[in-house]
């Protein structure tokens, strides 16, 4: 199975690699990126090509595990120049840790953030040691405004207030107040369940992962436990961080030792009658009060809230895969999810660190 992926849609070209731990562009990943490349090319109508890594970062560099054998110069070189000859805007989305390679690759597309920024600020020191002290304050209001008129800085200032923007809900009534989350329960401890656990383990706010079988659990438990051991590995945590973010974090099997919970988030896979039988389930378990949440990308909701009896208390909470990792949280509400209940999801996703985005089942 290849580690690259392409998906075209409306005439843009998603390439997504996944090499965990940090996306080394090693020979599998330059192999997938090369028949990713020759899928793009001379594909008719269209418009850009957009480069992402999942995971916790954007590619990290080279394979180190590779320099002690032949020079693989040369198949970079041919890599980048193909992305570089294509002939559309080709936008690298990075995060986390890009060096090396990975600052390569972004530089060879068409369009990337910042990509003045590092010069004008280079400039701008270079201005500090050979001008005079006023000649280079003048010079430097000069290269702000430069910066200010660049594509880049209204892209920038514009994601900037839209992030804001997403967290006003208009037609809310008046004075309408979140609901207290102090806990939460998951139901489903897979890749997504477990996920979910980690962000609000991350935001202090004690969790119950739920599951019907017990080495299920056990296992979702045990990736959630790799996961925070990985970031001790790479000094993100300290032993102590992830020992206290783990003990916010419980298993059970019974839907009762939740019913204290303020939110529930049901992360099963995508099958409308399983959703429907968890939630009958978790209605006759949850407090009265709580949030009620599925994390389904796809199925109706709507047909999801005829099986429980507070339809009022139903949205939709769809985390992005990793979890943990995608910022994005789209919020979805029905006909019938109370104000109330819209307000402290939008709330809730500034502890969980995610841009919630509202939107309605369509």
């Amino acid at each position: 199975m290849s580690v690259v992926s392409v998906a075209f849609e409306d005439g843009i070209a998603v390439v997504t690699a996944s090499n965990p731990p940090v996306n080394t562009i090693d020979a599998k990943v330059r192999e997938g990126l090369s028949q990713a490349v020759g899928e793009i090319e001379g594909r008719q109508g269209l418009k850009a090509v957009v480069l992402l890594c999942e995971g916790s970062t954007f590619f990290s560099g080279a394979d180190i595990g590779e320099f002690s054998g032949p020079p693989r110069e040369g198949e970079y070189r041919v890599l980048f120049n193909r992305f570089e000859a294509l002939t559309v805007p080709v936008v690298a989305g990075m995060h986390g840790t890009v060096m090396g390679g990975g600052l390569e690759i972004a530089l060879a597309g068409k369009q990337y953030r910042n990509r003045q920024a590092a010069l004008t600020a280079i400039e701008a020191v270079r201005a500090s040691v050979t001008m005079p002290f006023a000649k280079g304050l003048e010079y430097e209001t000069e290269l702000v405004n430069r910066a200010k008129a660049t594509t880049e800085s209204k892209a920038l200032v514009h994601v900037f207030f839209a992030e804001r923007e997403t967290r006003r809900v208009p037609g809310l009534p008046e004075g309408t107040r979140a609901r207290p989350v102090k806990s939460a329960a998951i139901v489903g401890a897979g890749t997504m369940g477990g996920g979910i656990a980690i962000c609000f383990a991350n935001a202090g706010i004690p969790v119950i992962l739920l599951d019907t079988d017990q080495a299920a659990l056990d296992r979702g438990i045990g990736v959630v436990d790799k996961t925070y051991e990985g970031m001790v590995k790479r000094g993100r945590l300290t032993a102590e961080d992830k020992s206290v973010r783990m003990g916010m974090i419980r298993g059970a099997l019974d839907y009762r030792e939740a019913g204290d919970a303020d939110v529930w988030i049901e992360a099963v896979y995508e099958n409308v009658a399983l959703k429907k039988r968890i939630f009958a389930a978790i209605d006759k378990a949850a407090k009265p009060g709580a949030v009620l949440a599925t994390n389904t990308s796809t199925l109706d909701i709507e047909e999801i809230a005829t099986a429980v009896t507070r339809p009022r208390d139903i949205v939709g909470m769809h985390f992005f895969s990793p979890a943990n990792v995608m910022p994005l949280l789209e919020v979805v509400r029905t006909s019938k999810t109370a104000p109330d209940v819209i307000r402290t999801v939008m709330d809730l996703a500034r502890p969980l660190r995610k841009t919630p985005v509202l939107a309605r089942v369509c």
